[in-house]
């Protein structure tokens, strides 16, 4: 099962990467599901992992009305990204969140009910914070503002 997840999640990055669907809404308190949210918030903490010669970073963001989560790769190059996340750091992030149908322990479940990546448990439904997908708007721990 956590392969299936580590598989499903690198999948989606990768596509994600190429999608940028933008949403015209500025309104957070609902989720725009397969629409990129404009999200204002501080960086908490970011961890990273090496997993099969790839390095991923797992940044945990929050501001007055959430808390969230998601998973980026790093980057060979940064590009036109220029600006360079730090903890502490306030940033604005262009945030994917995909749904998903997924049926586990005969539960069907809107969402993840847990994201892995190896053999570290990175997000559950349980938690108080929500899971990314994709945020669009940054390459490795670089974004563009």
């Amino acid at each position: 099962m956590k392969r299936i997840c580590l598989i499903l999640l690198i999948s989606v990055l990768i596509i994600s990467c190429k999608t940028h669907i933008v949403s015209n809404e500025e309104d957070h308190d609902d989720l725009y599901i397969n629409n990129v949210q404009k999200i204002e918030a501080t960086v908490e903490k970011i961890d990273s992992i090496k997993k099969a010669r790839r390095v991923c970073y797992i940044i945990y963001i929050k501001n007055d009305s959430m808390k969230a989560t998601f998973i980026k790769l790093k980057c060979k190059s940064k590009g036109e990204y220029e600006d360079k996340i730090k903890e502490g750091g306030t940033y604005n992030f262009e945030l994917l969140r995909l749904r998903y149908d997924i049926s586990y322990d005969g539960v069907e479940n809107d969402g993840y009910p847990e994201v892995w990546v190896g053999n570290r448990m990175i997000w559950n439904s349980k938690m108080d914070r929500l899971f990314f997908d994709e945020c669009v708007n940054m390459c490795g721990l670089y974004i563009k503002q």
